[in-house]
């Protein structure tokens, strides 16, 4: 890169297109506090430790009617 930071972002992807991102210190904070177990067990049973932070909330586009890339899932991995 040029000197430049790069700039962190996180994103989850849900089965009905709908997405989750952090963008920039907060994704970077929600990063680490991933990478510590405690935090992790957090995250994965308890939707109050993610609530704290700055989520943005989004919808995938598609212009081709091919959303769908879950359709045939079942949720049961």
């Amino acid at each position: 890169m040029d000197g430049q930071t790069p700039i962190v972002r996180v994103e989850l992807e849900y089965a009905d297109g709908s997405i989750q991102r952090l963008v920039g210190p907060p994704a970077e904070a929600w990063l680490k506090d991933v990478n510590n177990i405690v935090g992790a067990a957090h995250i994965r049973y308890s939707r109050s430790q993610m609530a704290v932070y700055p989520w943005e909330w989004s919808q995938r586009e598609s212009s081709d009617g091919s959303m769908d890339r879950f359709k045939n899932y079942d949720g049961l991995d």
